[in-house]
């Protein structure tokens, strides 16, 4: 090696080390500010109870999460629960184990949150995605449909249960939960909405084209919705449907200047042909 080469990877090295000492130090200071703002607000008064302590690791625990560093806030959790228990320090806690692969041991943890906060949206979730990281499908369901009775926000749990099943490849299981969903709420736009998006980009026609139609009849004047209505129409080589749903689609005073051009566009294409016999 000539001298050259060993001073170019020494000046390497020297600056990587450089940058860790500064990435180690910024991190230093974060922790110090975090830490100092969770015991300025919850010990800074005479009050030293059990609920502030627990608060006050909660706050620890949060901050640590935020950082990555989850043994700390694990461990801050705990003694969150040791102070008093909360169904916030027991979802969070099995939310870091269930993120880090311990699904056995999240489950007990998230249990006790919806036990003590049943409406709790994020309990819910992560319970049901435990549940299907376990392999059951069946109890997956099982606690979605108690869900749905239980919390206000059930539209929106089950469609963040159906999203995230869809990115963990369980596709089968995602259209399952997004077509429950339309079923139970057939008044319901967005449940539609859904169903027909999900079925349509998983080539589905038929079923994209009932829950289509169910979407349009709840709201004529829905970009999205209504364009793959159109799509779903012309793959059945139903043109005069499609441009049926496009002109009606036309007639909205939401859409914006490029949706407009491809509805446009769209028509122009379809009735092309018939105005050129």
């Amino acid at each position: 090696m000539n001298g050259r080469m060993f001073h170019a990877i020494a000046a390497s090295l020297l600056l990587a080390v450089g940058i860790c000492l500064s990435s180690c130090a910024l991190l230093q200071g974060e922790v110090a500010t975090f830490e100092k703002h969770c015991e300025q607000k919850y010990l800074s008064g005479n009050d030293q109870s059990k609920e502030r302590w627990a608060k006050y690791h909660l706050c620890l625990g949060r901050g640590y999460s935020q950082l990555g560093q989850d043994e700390k806030a694990a461990e801050h959790y705990r003694l969150s629960i040791d102070h008093e228990i909360s169904a916030d320090a027991y979802g969070l806690l099995g939310e870091i184990l269930l993120a880090n692969g311990k699904f056995g041991q999240a489950f007990p943890y998230l249990k006790t949150a919806i036990e003590l906060d049943p409406v709790g949206l994020g309990g819910q979730y992560n319970l049901i995605r435990a549940y299907y990281l376990l392999g059951n499908k069946e109890a997956a369901r099982k606690q979605s449909e108690a869900a749905m009775r239980d919390n206000p926000k059930e539209l929106l749990l089950r469609f963040l249960v159906a999203e995230k099943l869809k990115r963990d490849g369980d596709i089968e299981e995602s259209l399952f939960q997004l077509k429950t969903l339309a079923t139970d709420y057939p008044g319901f736009f967005q449940a539609q909405w859904y169903a027909a998006r999900a079925f349509h980009e998983n080539g589905n026609i038929e079923e994209a084209l009932y829950y289509g139609e169910r979407a349009h009849g709840l709201n004529s004047r829905a970009f999205e919705a209504n364009w793959i209505l159109a799509d779903c129409y012309l793959q059945k080589n139903e043109a005069g449907k499609a441009a049926s749903v496009l002109s009606k689609l036309l007639e909205s005073q939401e859409l914006s200047p490029e949706e407009r051009s491809q509805i446009q566009e769209k028509l122009g294409a379809i009735t092309a042909p018939s105005s050129s016999k």
